[in-house]
């Protein structure tokens, strides 16, 4: 699935995040009640940059990091709980100066999970 925000004529496509790991990737709403946790990665445009968040609504809290930043210790946990320890290899070829692209980060998602990932376009 991919959403996207408007474009304004004349401005550039936004960046585009995958939404790769989230404890509640597939789950519906039904009870019992699970805490969200999740972990968003974008490499289009460089730099890669990660989004880490948690939460519902009015409690939701998360933010945008470097990916030096997002495989801090302040982190590590919260990749545990989004179900997100299989990005780790990925970024940390990064952080060595190495590439990742969008499309082997689906194909590992898809081979998880048996489909895609939600896409999503953010514009500014």
């Amino acid at each position: 699935m991919i959403t996207s925000a408007d474009t304004p004529p004349g401005q550039e496509p936004g960046r585009r995040w995958l939404r790769l790991a989230s404890n509640r990737l597939f789950r519906d709403a039904s009870p019992p009640y699970v805490y969200p946790y999740f972990v968003d990665v974008s490499v289009e445009p460089t730099p890669v940059m990660v989004q880490i968040g948690e939460g519902d609504g009015h409690s939701a809290v998360g933010g945008v990091f470097t990916v030096s930043d997002a495989l801090g210790d302040d982190w590590a946990s919260r990749f545990v709980k989004a179900e997100a320890t299989w990005l780790r290899p990925y970024l940390l070829r990064v952080l060595d100066g190495g590439t990742v692209t969008e499309a082997e980060l689906i194909e590992h998602f898809r081979r998880l999970h048996g489909q895609n990932p939600t896409v999503v376009v953010a514009n500014h």
